[in-house]
């Protein structure tokens, strides 16, 4: 079964490769008229990111001492390299909800964010400048909950690249479910690079999600992600999301209209977690989408559990 399973997974790791690829294509003779195929850095890059999501390889220094030769073999300056590579972690995170995929994806992150630059560099004479560039793009990791909210503000920006709203939809909440295995990381093993943004992200989609009624076809599934995911955490933290401030005990605000309309009417901060429990049990009925009555349920049952001693 274990076998079966792993196969599982490198034949959506190659499928999602091979995806990129013809995105690339795409794209350029979108933006061309000219089929390119890769560069060389973008296929060691997509390779690569295919290896880690099957874990066939392990991220770990080795694998970051790697990318950065590449990206200075590449011969641009290295901005240009760099971000060529992130959005493929992205993209592989998108193509998939496997959490053993999704995990793999969050080590290689953890694993950039914590290069340790000239210590990890096993050659001396490499360039000590692209050395020190290279510690700043990969310590600037501190983008990757910014850089999510920056290029991603719901489905509809992924239809180019997806081709439906379906696909789409499934990217959306997969990139939610990525970065919540990221927020748990990050929690057991705190990368300052990382800081608050990847918990904004989380409580962005669940105020969206649960706390505005507006948002729920769009942004529900991806909330209940949140709190199947990382619920756990949100529970037990009180400073949850501490980026937007904490004005008062329980999970800081960044609130959605029925939220507000609650606290106007006498609730406090304590009792948000009941309050998206009672969202979430109105979406396991009332929800038009099964998928979304689905995830709400999950998420419901998994939020019982955080309530329970570990």
């Amino acid at each position: 079964m274990e076998n079966q399973q792993l196969k599982t997974v490198s034949n959506m790791s190659s499928e999602w490769a091979n995806w990129e690829r013809e995105l690339i294509r795409k794209n350029s003779l979108h933006n061309t008229g000219d089929i390119i195929q890769p560069s060389s850095f973008q296929e060691f890059g997509i390779q690569l990111v295919a290896d880690i999501m099957d874990g066939s390889k392990y991220a770990n220094n080795k694998v970051v001492e790697e990318i950065f030769d590449q990206m200075v073999k590449s011969g641009q300056p290295l901005e240009g390299p760099w971000h060529e590579f992130h959005p493929f972690i992205f993209s592989a995170a998108m193509s998939t909800s496997n959490d053993y995929c999704q995990k793999n994806l969050v080590a290689l992150v953890i694993a950039l964010a914590k290069f340790p630059g000239r210590q990890a560099i096993t050659n001396p004479s490499k360039d000590e400048v692209n050395i020190s560039k290279a510690e700043s793009l990969f310590s600037d990791l501190t983008g990757f909950g910014m850089m999510a909210r920056e290029y991603w503000n719901g489905p509809g920006l992924l239809l180019h690249a997806y081709g439906s709203h379906e696909a789409a939809q499934k990217a959306w909440v997969n990139l939610h479910r990525f970065m919540a295995h990221l927020s748990c990381a990050q929690m057991r093993d705190p990368t300052d690079s990382l800081d608050e943004w990847v918990e904004d992200f989380g409580l962005w989609a669940i105020a969206e999600g649960l706390e505005d009624q507006e948002g729920v076809k769009e942004w529900a599934e991806a909330a209940a992600a949140w709190l199947l995911i990382a619920g756990r955490d949100i529970y037990n933290d009180p400073t949850w999301g501490r980026r937007d401030g904490n004005k008062a005990p329980g999970v800081p605000l960044r609130d959605g209209p029925l939220w507000d309309c609650r606290l106007a009417n006498g609730a406090t901060q304590e009792s948000r977690w009941e309050f998206w429990k009672f969202r979430l049990q109105e979406l396991t009925k009332q929800a038009a989408d099964a998928a979304v009555r689905n995830s709400a349920q999950h998420a419901l049952e998994a939020m019982k559990r955080h309530e329970s001693p570990a």
